[in-house]
């Protein structure tokens, strides 16, 4: 801005010095035209128009240096102020440069406090995180220490408890097997003595059905002392299913009596308790008659 406003000054000024340097050339460096012979009047008119015009010429010559010179203290002097504005404006420029430069130093200076700030942060919060792993695995440790302990105490608890029931059961298993022996025993000579019974029974029955047959059998004709064995197989209510020689007399006419005596006896005797029954259903009769 300054280099703009000094340049057409400082043109406008070596206008005017060349402009009255030309004019001073001229009035003195002209050379004097030879005056044709004329009347001396005529030449002092003219010689005192010459002056007039020079004195004029002159006062505006005066003028106009007045005002070059007027114009050249009116451009020095805003020329110095203009520099007066740029050494100002040079200084606020320096003042506001120094100033961001000492922003730029305090920012830097924060920047770097705030980085210090941050990087302690940072280091902080790693010891804090640290801790806390710490923490967390003692932590941990401790549950899985208690987990381990209370998993312990309940297998111990559970294995005495097994041994404690296995102990019960086989107690009970002893007891069962003492009441089993005990009710077996009692049933075994229950049984012995029913079957004891039931055997007296079904000999009973099996004398009168020796006699039945008997009863049927013919002797006629054959010698003394003869038996054979008999395989017989009943129904309910004595009818016979099947009866055969399964021990030959070694006479085969008193075995085929003796079969046609069993026909002839059935049905034959037998109880009318269908345990008794089932237990003599098919007998071996041994036949002699006498």
């Amino acid at each position: 801005m300054k280099l703009t406003l000094i340049k057409p000054v400082l043109s406008s000024v070596a206008l005017h010095v060349v402009a009255f340097g030309m004019l001073l050339v001229s009035l003195d460096f002209t050379p004097t035209p030879r005056q044709p012979f004329v009347d001396n009047t005529e030449i002092i008119d003219a010689v005192t128009i010459d002056s007039v015009q020079v004195e004029q010429e002159l006062n505006n010559i005066k003028e106009a240096e007045q005002q070059r010179q007027q114009e050249l203290a009116e451009i020095q002097r805003q020329s110095e102020q203009a520099e007066q504005k740029r050494q100002q404006e040079e200084e606020r420029l320096a003042a506001i440069k120094k100033q961001q430069q000492q922003e730029e130093a305090l920012r830097k200076a924060e920047a770097e406090k705030l980085a210090v700030i941050k990087k302690q942060q940072q280091e902080e919060e790693a010891r804090r995180k640290e801790e806390e792993r710490k923490l967390a695995d003692a932590r941990k440790q401790q549950e899985e220490l208690k987990r381990q302990q209370e998993e312990e105490e309940a297998r111990q608890k559970a294995e005495a408890e097994r041994k404690r029931q296995e102990e019960l059961r086989l107690a009970e298993e002893a007891r069962k097997k003492q009441e089993a022996e005990r009710l077996a025993a009692e049933q075994a000579g229950q049984q012995a003595e029913q079957d004891r019974q039931d055997m007296n029974v079904i000999n009973s029955y099996v004398a009168r059905i020796a006699n039945a047959i008997e009863r049927e059998f013919n002797t006629a004709g054959l010698p003394p002392g003869l038996s054979c064995i008999f395989q017989i197989r009943m129904i309910p209510g004595g009818d016979v299913a099947e009866a055969r020689v399964v021990k030959s007399s070694g006479n085969s006419v008193f075995d085929s009596r003796a079969e046609i005596a069993v026909k002839r006896a059935s049905p034959l005797p037998v109880p009318d308790n269908p345990r008794i029954f089932g237990k003599m259903r098919e007998i071996r009769l041994t036949f002699a008659p006498n």
